[in-house]
């Protein structure tokens, strides 16, 4: 694999601590060019918050805990400087009176909340509708502001948030979207239980069952608190929020066209074919949805992005590179971008030429099939017309959809003519379609 020379300057290092309620996390990561490169992450159960006594104070055993866990961690950030590190504590260590013991190394935490309404394990409906009522009056001073300012998506992050996704998936909602009658589904089979002991519910793993009710309670009263229709799970979380915070550059950017342009130049794309097939692409797809929606634009953008990338599989060679492409994006860290869209960037840059293997296709859950065909389609018609790289601007080309799907192409009359090669290249292209299953007509 190749990439561009690299520079005689040792890439910066930085790291960021997340001293959780239950975890302590650490994530070590890189500056490479406009992005970052995750190059390690580490992850202690502590239960630190579990140590919080009725009067506020840390034990002795809970500290020894968290010291010990920082003690493994100092032992990978040898050799980082300081100021290239940066921790941050969460709920317990902001409540604690004696902090400062430990650290001589609106608050809410689901193990505090544990602690609080769920002593020594036993759940009822009373004692879970006490712990959410009391996240609802924790938001109560600023729950009005946050609705009225409004979002586009809500997003949520780290380890209560993923448990309670994994079970939502695992009662048979397979896209992991938390909505309110979702959450009153779990929240209806967890009360079933009276013990957190004896919490068997499909998706939750051991480790985070001590603390699910509390965490469920606060997700319920946050949702309530803010009227938040739908939750979707981010796998970024505080740390990832820290490293970006210690490069400025990073800070007033749009990530995804800072992730995306740093990685066509780590593989040595072609920008200016990639930006012609995109341009190209991005005029099919406009042509072939010509009604955009929130999901349609979302799609649209992913269009211009895997545009950009589909031919970072170059840099490993030429036979195959679709799928070579295809493996790089499905295992690069991708920031900006969530599973499903990362998955369909691999997606359209393994479908982007040769055969329609349409039965290798993933399954999707935010997205129907017949929306990321349209894109593959798309994309696959911008490749081949511009097969030649070269500077020459293509003609003015009207795309048709008939009622069967299939796509129709109008050249400007006589141009295959004096573009055989490319003419025989839609030929062979259009036999692809055929084999598929789909139909491709051009005419001029």
């Amino acid at each position: 694999m190749t990439h561009p020379q690299a520079s005689n300057d040792k890439p910066r290092e930085i790291a960021a601590v997340d001293l959780g309620s239950n975890s302590f996390h650490m994530v070590v990561a890189r500056v490479v060019g406009q992005g970052l490169q995750i190059i390690s992450r580490h992850k202690q159960r502590v239960r630190l918050g579990a140590g919080l006594d009725k009067k506020q104070r840390l034990s002795d055993d809970a500290i020894q805990r968290g010291v010990d866990c920082l003690a493994m961690f100092a032992e990978r950030l040898n050799g980082i400087e300081v100021d290239n590190v940066r921790i941050a504590g969460t709920h317990t260590l902001r409540q604690a009176k004696n902090a400062h013991e430990f650290i001589d190394s609106k608050r809410m935490g689901c193990v505090s909340y544990n602690e609080r309404f769920f002593p020594q394990g036993a759940l009822s409906e009373k004692q879970f509708l006490a712990a959410q009522t009391a996240t609802q009056q924790k938001l109560e001073s600023l729950a009005s502001q946050y609705r009225k300012a409004g979002w586009q998506v809500a997003l949520g992050a780290s380890g209560t948030i993923k448990a309670i996704r994994e079970v939502v998936i695992g009662l048979g909602d397979e896209d992991g979207i938390i909505t309110r009658k979702r959450l009153d589904n779990v929240i209806e089979k967890l009360l079933k239980f009276k013990h957190s002991d004896s919490i068997d519910l499909p998706g939750l793993t051991e480790d985070r069952q001590p603390v699910f009710a509390a965490g469920v309670a606060i997700l319920s009263g946050v949702l309530d608190a803010l009227k938040i229709d739908e939750l979707r799970f981010s796998d970024g979380a505080l740390r990832e929020g820290l490293l970006y915070e210690m490069e400025e550059r990073f800070q007033r950017t749009d990530i995804r066209g800072r992730t995306t342009d740093d990685m066509a130049a780590r593989y040595n794309v072609d920008l200016d074919h990639a930006r012609r097939v995109q341009q190209t692409a991005a005029h099919f797809y406009a042509q072939a949805e010509p009604e955009q929606g929130s999901k349609k634009t979302e799609l649209a953008g992913l269009l211009n992005w895997a545009a950009l990338l589909h031919e970072v599989g170059l840099s490993i060679g030429y036979p195959g590179y679709h799928k070579h492409s295809a493996y790089i994006l499905s295992n690069t860290n991708l920031p900006g971008f969530n599973q499903e869209q990362q998955t369909v960037l691999a997606t359209l840059a393994r479908f982007h030429r040769k055969a329609l293997k349409l039965g290798e296709m993933p399954k999707f859950t935010l997205f129907k099939p017949k929306l990321i065909e349209t894109l593959i389609c798309a994309l696959r018609l911008a490749c081949v017309l511009h097969s030649q790289r070269n500077d020459e601007a293509l003609p003015k080309i009207t795309v048709t959809i008939d009622k069967n799907g299939g796509w129709q192409l109008q050249f400007p009359k006589g141009w295959l003519g004096d573009n055989r090669l490319l003419a025989a290249d839609l030929t062979a292209e259009q036999d692809y379609w055929q084999a598929a299953g789909w139909s491709l007509c051009f005419s001029d």
